[in-house]
């Protein structure tokens, strides 16, 4: 394979097209992405934590921000919508996008869903609630 098939459908497309200028009909990238194995999607999550965790670790927060932005749509897809874990998720992408200075109103989305989530998880006296609020 030419790319990591663990990545996002969109991703997986994307990086075929724009590095080996072509579109990609295998079956992986044709089928309804609403069948697709729900074992693969949580393998995938778990390979993009690791990889924004990496990622943030050496500093390159770019690249951090470039592998969960794909991520947010499988998190968003799989989880309950008031997951703990969406709610991280996206308040790390909301930081990512506000120390880059990209983004920016996508991250202010981000940031408020989190705190919505967050803060019907935990409540508003939390600490990271205040915090995301901040």
């Amino acid at each position: 394979s030419y790319i990591d098939v663990g990545q996002p459908r969109t991703a997986r497309r994307s990086e075929l097209r724009d590095g080996y200028c072509f579109e990609c009909e295998c079956d992986l990238c044709t089928s309804d992405p609403k069948k697709e194995p729900e074992e693969a999607v949580f393998r995938r999550l778990a390979k993009a934590k690791v990889d924004v965790q990496v990622f943030i670790d050496s500093g390159d927060f770019d690249s951090a921000a470039r592998s969960l932005r794909p991520a947010l749509d499988d998190y968003s897809r799989c989880l309950f919508p008031y997951s703990p874990d969406l709610g991280v998720q996206l308040y790390k992408m909301a930081k990512l996008l506000e120390y880059l200075e990209v983004e920016l109103e996508f991250a202010a989305a981000c940031r408020g869903r989190a705190a919505e989530i967050l803060e019907r998880c935990y409540g508003k006296e939390d600490l990271l609630v205040r915090e995301i609020k901040e």
